[in-house]
């Protein structure tokens, strides 16, 4: 515990928040309605409750893209996908159906996209696990490379 309190000091280690709640046809641009009066954004970023679909990227690029950095669901959210739109109606499953990732993001088109990956495509793999797009993929929580799992490629992984 000594140990927590001197990094946390130092700046090391920030404090654990609690999770933010989950609820469904919030507009990603409403911060508060789930994440309360925890500041979730860096001091001095513009207020985003007026943004518009896909503003983001005014400033967003490069090194500052939010392709790795924001949560995948706070992306879909900004593009204008509902939870119902992956989840479908009712009580949201755990994960959202493959079926439901590819009815946008067809599967020839994400091989094609990185067709260009170092070692491998990660999309047009031999072993049969880029049809379940929740190995790599994650919403709510970090994304992760599941190649990792037997090789040691290094994709970043939105």
């Amino acid at each position: 515990m000594k140990v927590a309190a001197i990094l946390l000091s130092l700046g090391m280690l920030l404090p654990l928040a609690a999770a933010p709640k989950r609820l469904a046809g919030v507009p990603a641009t409403q911060c508060a309605a789930c994440h309360g009066k925890e500041k979730v954004l860096p001091a001095g970023h513009e207020d985003i409750r007026k943004a518009k679909s896909g503003s983001c990227a005014t400033c967003h690029t490069g090194e500052t893209s939010l392709r790795a950095r924001l949560p995948l669901g706070h992306r879909h959210a900004l593009a204008g996908v509902t939870c119902q739109d992956c989840h479908g109606k009712g009580k949201p499953a755990a994960k959202a159906r493959p079926e439901a990732c590819v009815a946008c993001h067809a599967m020839d088109a994400l091989v094609a996209k990185t067709a260009q990956a170092k070692d491998h495509n990660p999309h047009a793999d031999q072993h049969g696990y880029a049809a379940n797009c929740n190995l790599c993929h994650h919403q709510h929580k970090p994304s992760k490379n599941h190649c990792l799992t037997c090789h040691s490629y290094n994709w970043p992984v939105p």
